[in-house]
């Protein structure tokens, strides 16, 4: 766990561009990580820290799960941190680390007490982790879509079901439209799930007076 935080920096850079329908990391251990990692130690132009971290993973929009055997995750990140002096002179970070950053990232901090729990544990917390599942269409004028409700918030792998509504104006003239509808979670775009549609406009008929 000492370079969990330096690690999760790397991490998090690779998946900021990624345009993943969810991402989410799982970390685990029995003690919290080194805070400050400093640049000495790792060739970065900075210090690596549990904010530092934290602000990343929130950028690049992943959710951290974080399982700690015996609650180590949160402990105190001082009590064994020696070991990257005299490179590293400054000894930091309070207690709480992993629950901390789980938190701030919508993730989720799960104690385990024996390593024959870790696998369903990890599957457990990946399962209870919430996503926000939102419909995007792409349709030419006249055409107008709605979608009912804007955004569902379900947990990962459960169903979320969307009312789509076409309409048109009164006075739309008769056509055949194409629309794609993209499903989004977290606002990022599902590869592949993308609906096409033909919609059928019957336009009224002119009314005459004399």
């Amino acid at each position: 766990m000492t370079s969990a935080i330096r690690s999760l920096t790397g991490v998090a850079a690779s998946a900021a561009g990624s345009s993943a329908s969810a991402k989410a990391i799982v970390m685990f251990g029995d003690a919290p990580a080194h805070d400050p990692v400093c640049a000495a130690l790792t060739g970065l132009d900075h210090d690596v820290t549990e904010a530092s971290v934290t602000e990343r993973l929130q950028a690049a929009g992943i959710t951290l799960i974080v399982v700690s055997v015996d609650g180590g995750m949160d402990g105190d990140p001082t009590a064994s941190a020696g070991d990257y002096q005299p490179t590293c002179p400054t000894i930091g970070g309070t207690s709480g680390q992993g629950s901390r950053m789980a938190a701030a990232t919508g993730g989720t901090y799960t104690i385990i007490t024996d390593a024959a729990e870790l696998v369903p544990a990890v599957l457990a917390a990946v399962q209870a982790v919430n996503v926000e599942v939102s419909l995007r269409a792409d349709c030419p004028a006249p055409l107008q879509v709605t979608f009912t409700p804007a955004v569902r918030t379900v947990a990962s792998g459960a169903v979320a079901e969307f009312t789509e509504t076409f309409s048109a104006p009164a006075e739309a003239s008769s056509a055949t439209i194409t629309c794609t509808t993209s499903m989004l979670i977290n606002g990022e775009p599902v590869a592949g799930a993308v609906e096409t549609n033909e919609i059928t406009i019957e336009g009224q008929a002119p009314r005459y007076t004399g």
